[in-house]
């Protein structure tokens, strides 16, 4: 799936891995974030994929295939809905982490894209607990 903005001398169009790469990099830049989690067509976890992420995500890749992202971006007219799922690392607040990404993601994809995202759903998939401390 595209976005398509017509202009005076053309159309752009902004694919859907655009918009993926620019939220992976937002997310990876917050505090308290653990890893992504891959989420299926429907929105939620996929718990056979998260297993296989957690140990190698270029396997799951290779075994689940391309259209089990980590993140979904589902456009809806002129603008964009994305959501995501997280493991939140241990001893961080999960509704400020949550919020955090929501900014993050939101004000890095209307800024670079310029699409307008309506939402940015987040799915807490689990918390990390580091056994070394």
């Amino acid at each position: 799936m595209e976005n398509d903005n017509a202009y005076k001398s053309g159309t752009l169009k902004i694919s859907e891995e655009v918009i993926l790469t620019i939220s992976k990099l937002a997310i990876s830049d917050t505090k308290g974030v653990e890893e992504i989690i891959p989420v299926n067509e429907f929105g939620t976890t996929n718990k056979t994929l998260q297993r296989l992420a957690s140990k190698n995500w270029g396997v799951a890749r290779k075994l689940f295939g391309k259209r089990n992202n980590l993140i979904k971006v589902k456009f809806l007219d002129d603008v964009v809905e994305i959501t995501l799922a997280v493991i939140i690392k241990h001893g961080y607040k999960i509704t400020m982490v949550a919020e955090s990404i929501q900014n993050s993601v939101k004000s890095s994809v209307q800024s670079m894209t310029g699409i307008t995202v309506s939402r940015v759903n987040i799915i807490i998939s689990g918390i990390s607990i580091n056994k070394d401390k």
